[in-house]
């Protein structure tokens, strides 16, 4: 009887090693990112003495940059200086009220997936998110768990989650997203050390296309191909 406890304790620790093994290797698993390919040097987008507005209020001075197809432009400047009011500007095109003068022209055969700042109001479960957002549920789930996600919570519901756990489920759904380009609001916002490593290594690997915002200056310098700066009206 000894000996058959021995051999049953033996195997048990052997389950659970390979248990944690496989856990390890999901999680140390390179992130990736279900981008469109475009062709090299593609206009994506065209920013051209661009004035936002926001409830009748100027925001910024005038602005113009492109974005190609393989590049990641970084937008920056204090906060009220318009950058998320351009990123809403272009997901209402062609209709927007955020635009006070100028023009801003984005490629309408193109499919963009959106990580937006405020992710405060996500309820519901991962399955319901997930079909919400119209991307394959053990996708997402195997993204979450690239991301350090513990398989615990894949039956907890969004609401209950912390602001770190529902940023991870937001960019999980954006990189399980099929899109030609990416608009990024602020997505290191809550995520511990390692998770912004491994996005940064991401974006530097894969370079999708990539319009973002972000106050991190490391990521920033670390990612971006041209940084593009909102300087307020006054």
């Amino acid at each position: 009887m000894k000996r058959a406890t021995t051999i049953a304790n033996r195997a048990e620790e052997a389950i659970e090693a390979k248990q944690q093994l496989f856990k390890n290797v999901e999680i140390a698993a390179p992130l990736t990112i279900n981008q469109r390919p475009l062709k090299p040097g593609q206009n994506v987008l065209s920013v051209d003495e661009l004035v936002l507005q926001q409830d009748g209020v100027i925001l910024n001075q005038p602005l113009s940059f492109t974005l190609e197809a393989g590049q990641q432009v970084a937008l920056t400047g204090i906060n009220g200086a318009g950058k998320s009011t351009l990123i809403k500007a272009l997901l209402a095109l062609p209709a927007t009220d955020h635009i006070a003068s100028g023009s801003l022209h984005l490629n309408p055969h193109l499919t963009l997936s959106y990580l937006p700042q405020d992710f405060d109001q996500l309820s519901g479960s991962l399955a319901d998110f997930a079909a919400a957002k119209q991307v394959d549920h053990e996708q997402l789930l195997s993204m979450l768990r690239k991301l350090g996600f513990d398989r615990d919570l894949f039956t907890h519901r969004l609401e209950t989650m912390s602001m770190g756990q529902k940023r991870k489920a937001a960019l999980a759904r954006s990189l399980c997203e099929e899109a030609d380009c990416y608009l990024w609001d602020e997505p290191l916002n809550y995520l511990d050390v390692i998770t912004r490593e491994q996005v940064q290594t991401l974006i530097a690997e894969q370079r999708p296309t990539l319009l973002f915002i972000e106050h991190d200056v490391d990521f920033v310098n670390a990612i971006a191909t041209q940084t593009y700066a909102l300087r307020p009206q006054h």
